[in-house]
């Protein structure tokens, strides 16, 4: 009885074209490097994201971020306070962005915002740094500080979904997710983060609605 020859050349062929997919799929990305400032100097904290990903950066201190992007995708930029900006990543490898805030554009608010000044002493970078806030679906964090990490944002309407973005002072992500069907309050759990502050941004149907910084004792 004579044996058929094994029919790998399909295989082959198949094996040939995955690896042909992720290697273009990874050389299309590229970093870009950027700066956010609006007419006064650098903005800390910005919030950048890929749209249409779970993709995001925020700037550091001194307003500079990275963030690994193809040319097709489109950057959005987003901070309290300031119009939202898009920006096709397109083949810069560096990019220098200037927001403008809504009363410089003479524009009527979406929601009124407001800045209070925190102390954290010895645990953080900073002696003191502004909080923005927004009366649009979130009302509090707490406890803040905490002693254990884990807070609580109490939410005063409900929503089909959520993202909550948290960074550390240098801008690096340390928490990216997605909750559905929230009507009361979001559990972050920063309780394996050392202590510090932290940038928590949420945002919903694509739009930052507050940004929140959580102090862990």
């Amino acid at each position: 009885m004579i044996k058929q020859p094994k029919q790998t050349q399909p295989m082959k062929s198949l094996l040939f074209l995955f690896v042909a997919l992720i290697t273009l799929s990874s050389f299309g990305q590229h970093h870009i490097k950027g700066h956010i400032s609006d007419v006064n100097g650098a903005l800390p904290f910005v919030n950048i994201i890929v749209k249409h990903t779970t993709k995001g950066a925020f700037t550091d201190d001194q307003g500079n971020f990275s963030i690994k992007a193809k040319s097709t995708d489109t950057l959005q930029v987003s901070y309290l306070g300031y119009k939202t900006k898009t920006v096709l990543a397109g083949k810069q490898t560096t990019l220098k962005i200037v927001l403008e805030d809504y009363e410089a554009l003479e524009t009527v608010m979406l929601f009124a915002s407001k800045s209070r000044t925190i102390h954290c002493g010895t645990t953080c970078h900073f002696t003191c740094i502004h909080e923005r806030e927004s009366p649009s679906g979130v009302s509090e964090l707490y406890p803040n500080p905490s002693r254990e990490g884990v807070f609580y944002l109490k939410t005063i309407q409900e929503f089909s979904e959520v993202n909550i973005l948290v960074a550390d002072l240098t801008g690096r992500i340390i928490l990216n997710e997605m909750y559905k069907k929230i009507n009361s309050s979001i559990i972050v759990d920063l309780s394996n983060q050392p202590s510090g502050m932290y940038i928590i941004n949420i945002a919903s149907n694509g739009k930052l609605i507050a940004s929140k910084k959580a102090i862990r004792i």
